[in-house]
């Protein structure tokens, strides 16, 4: 689960080859950009913080160039993302053989509900987290 989540430059030529039909984003753009802390996951029909599952400080930061970076309890990733409809669409450097797809159920400026989608290869990992924004400074 290392390639899973978000950030840094030069890689937005990457999604040139990606769709122009990709339906415009149900957000505001500006919402998702920041570091967001993961709080929660859905385990067995309940919500269990993230620390007692052993994942510790884990967060994504989404730039507004296109670029992201994740760190923590889930590994460290850079990579590149979109938006289409109401998902955040990221992929891993190098090769993009790891995807992710998040797709929002609720967000707010502080905090937000998806559904992540994990895809490596042909393995597939789907999961629902809550997370935090975390403010600057």
């Amino acid at each position: 689960m290392k390639r899973i989540f978000i950030l840094l430059c030069a890689a937005c030529t990457a999604f040139a080859s990606c769709s122009k039909d990709d339906p415009p984003f149900a957000y505001d753009k500006e919402m998702i950009y920041g570091t967001w802390v993961l709080d929660q996951v859905y385990l067995e029909n309940t919500w269990v913080d993230i620390d007692d599952v052993g994942l510790g400080y884990t967060a994504a930061t989404f730039l507004p160039d296109g670029t992201y970076l994740v760190e923590g309890g889930l590994g460290d990733d850079v990579g590149v993302y979109k938006f289409a409809g109401s998902n955040v669409v990221a992929c891993s450097f190098p090769g993009y053989s790891t995807k992710v797809k998040y797709e929002i159920r609720t967000l707010t400026d502080t905090r937000c509900e998806f559904k992540m989608t994990h895809t490596e290869g042909i393995a597939v990992t789907v999961v629902i987290m809550r997370c935090i924004k975390e403010l600057p400074g």
